[in-house]
Parts: C-alpha cells; structure tokens; sequence
C-alpha cells in the first residue's frame, strides 16, 4: 500500500497443491506487447496459502484467487471451490471464483447456463 498499490490478488489456489502445466508455460509476444499465461493454477495448496497469508500480516486490501484442482471431476467442482471459500473467507477482502482455465479438464462448461448459476448460488 506504501507505494500506491490499491490491492494484492493471490491465486488462483485450489483445494490440494498441483504442478500446474508442462513447461513452457509463460509465452512473451514483444511485438504485440503481451504476455500468454497456460500456468495451469499451480500452487501448494490452500492450506499452505493460508499459513502464508497469515506470516505475511499484511494490512492492505487482499484478494484471493479460488479454483478446482485438474484432477476433480467437474460435478465435484463446487466441492473444490467451497473448500477454498471456507478456508480462505476470513483472510480475504474479496475472492475471485476462477472459471477461466482452458486447460482444465470440464471448466469452461461452469462458465454459463445452469451450471454457472447453480456454483455461485452455492459459494453465495
């Protein structure tokens, strides 16, 4: 915050820790200005995350970024995500519900319809 930083977003976290994708990963486009991320949310894990989180004591505004792990079935999604909710929720200023990764197996199918609307209702 001391050097103008409106907020810190960390994540996307899941349930269990995961490698995330082969490398590479990380793609820079220098004629277009840009960056192709296919990280894979990788991470150790919530819990790990939120051991971090509280050695940090940090003071600012603090999102934290929530996903499901590769391995979950997609009709176990919503189970991976309330997981990191209830782990997370007390820490956080906000949480950010990722749905957005290409390279996770059954994800983009929460991104709309019945589906969608049946996990936000019950992260709500």
């Amino acid at each position: 915050a001391a050097l103008g930083f409106g907020f810190i977003e960390i994540g996307t976290i899941t349930p269990r820790p995961q490698h995330g994708n082969p490398h590479p990963r990380l793609f820079r486009l220098a004629q277009a200005q840009a960056i192709i991320n296919r990280m894979g949310f990788n991470n150790d894990g919530v819990d790990k995350l939120v051991e971090n989180v509280k050695a940090a004591k940090y003071k600012g505004v603090l999102g934290i970024n929530i996903g499901k792990n590769a391995d979950t079935p997609v009709e176990n999604a919503v189970d991976d995500y309330l997981i990191c909710l209830n782990k997370v929720y007390q820490y956080a200023s906000y949480i950010t519900v990722n749905i957005s990764s290409p390279n996770t197996q059954g994800l983009r199918s929460l991104q709309s319809g019945d589906a969608l609307t049946d996990l936000l209702q019950q992260l709500k």
